[in-house]
């Protein structure tokens, strides 16, 4: 997630952050405050050459223009508080860099408050802090950028290989369904072979009951006239027959 510059309670120009956000819109009101007005004319002048003129001046805060940066200094503090929920979801280096930038302002208001500060330690104070902020910034950005684009290459790998998974996983399903197909197909193919030549071997054994049977008549010997003779020898009876 890249950082942006969100120091709109410390310029008066409107913040670009969304306007949802409750700090955002507190940022925003805070200067149209009429009791911040004095300082916050002097702080972001709109006057062609009164900038440059704050710039050098070594004045410091008369007692209405203190009025007005206290009420500004409480109000940044306040809104502060209520961006804390969206300062909450950036990563924790976009956290730190960014209540570091919310402390440093802080630190410079109260130092123009006490009236430590002179106007052009004022706005060479901010520059400084802005300066360093935006370099922080920009490299925490570069970094996210990198990162944001190594993810990206790590998303789109894992998307790759989970749609090969998927089409891997297809081809075996749709071979594995085309072998059921097959082996449905086998048995009813053997089924029907099966029926086929119990089909033949019944009409085979009906076409064998039907065939009418042979019966070969007894066949009866000739009976011919057989005549026997006995003979008396040494006291054994011998019987011949013809």
């Amino acid at each position: 997630m890249k950082l942006l510059l969100a120091a709109a309670f410390f310029v008066a120009l409107p913040c670009t952050a969304s306007d949802t956000d409750p700090g955002t819109a507190c940022f925003n009101e805070m200067w149209t405050k009429p009791d911040a007005r004095a300082a916050a004319l002097k702080m972001n002048p709109t006057e062609p050459g009164d900038e440059a003129k704050m710039r050098v001046s070594n004045a410091r805060l008369s007692a209405k223009e203190k009025a007005a940066v206290g009420v500004l200094l409480e109000e940044s503090l306040r809104c502060q508080r209520l961006a804390e929920p969206g300062l909450s979801t950036l990563p924790p280096e976009g956290q730190v860099m960014m209540r570091e930038l919310g402390l440093d302002m802080n630190g410079l208001f109260t130092r123009l408050y006490a009236g430590r500060a002179t106007w052009a330690d004022f706005f060479a104070e901010r520059d400084r802090i802005f300066a360093g902020h935006r370099n922080k910034m920009a490299e925490y950005n570069a970094r996210a950028d990198v990162h944001n684009a190594q993810l990206t290459e790590r998303l789109q790998e894992a998307a790759t290989r989970q749609a090969e998974e998927v089409r891997k996983a297809r081809i075996r399903e749709d071979f594995e369904r085309q072998q059921r197909a097959d082996a449905s197909q086998r048995q009813v193919e053997q089924m029907r072979q099966l029926d086929a030549q119990r089909n033949i071997t019944n009409g085979l054994m009906l076409l064998d009951a039907a065939r009418p049977r042979y019966q070969a008549e007894p066949m009866q010997m000739p009976s011919f006239g057989t005549s026997c003779t006995s003979n008396a020898w040494g006291g054994t009876v011998y019987t011949n027959c013809r």
